[in-house]
């Protein structure tokens, strides 16, 4: 069995800063990306986050989820555009100040793989994938949602 996680995450900062409000959406695949997917998660966070820490929260909300399904020997595949974090994943680039978020991450694929016998491969996607488009449509949407929502309720 293969199963897809695709991450994106949408930040609205102030001019000049990295840091702001962070709407990151996560869609699961079973077998190919091409299908439905059989969950999708959506969290927003108001606390200013920068655009790796939003993408672990997107990682670590997805695992926390698909224990349901990640059942038995499965090929996971954890993709999305933020490069520092899957090259940090991959053992390809330090972690430093992200080191908790980083272990949390181990801490479940661990988990998946003394369980369910999980292989997990972390893979760099880009926005030109039609169907991470449409993750990163709904991360956006979302972010969209939100900042109106909490907008129009401190309006009143």
């Amino acid at each position: 069995m293969k199963y897809f996680i695709l991450i994106d995450n949408s930040i609205k900062h102030p001019p000049k800063k990295h840091y702001g409000n962070a709407s990151i959406c996560w869609a699961a695949f079973r077998n190919k990306l091409e299908s439905i997917p059989i969950r999708m998660g959506l969290l927003y966070y108001a606390t200013p986050e920068g655009p790796n820490i939003s993408f672990y929260y997107g990682i670590i909300s997805a695992l926390q989820r698909e224990n349901t399904f990640l059942s038995g020997p499965s090929d996971v595949y954890v993709m999305g555009d933020c490069d520092p974090v899957i090259m940090q994943l991959k053992g390809q680039l330090g972690v430093d100040t992200m080191r908790c978020y980083y272990n949390k991450v181990k801490d479940l694929q661990s988990f998946f793989e003394r369980t369910c016998q999980c292989r997990f491969t972390y893979e760099s996607l880009r926005e030109d994938n039609p169907v991470y488009q449409q993750v990163d449509k709904a991360s956006k949407a979302g972010k969209e949602f939100f900042n109106r929502f909490f907008e129009a309720g401190a309006a009143r």
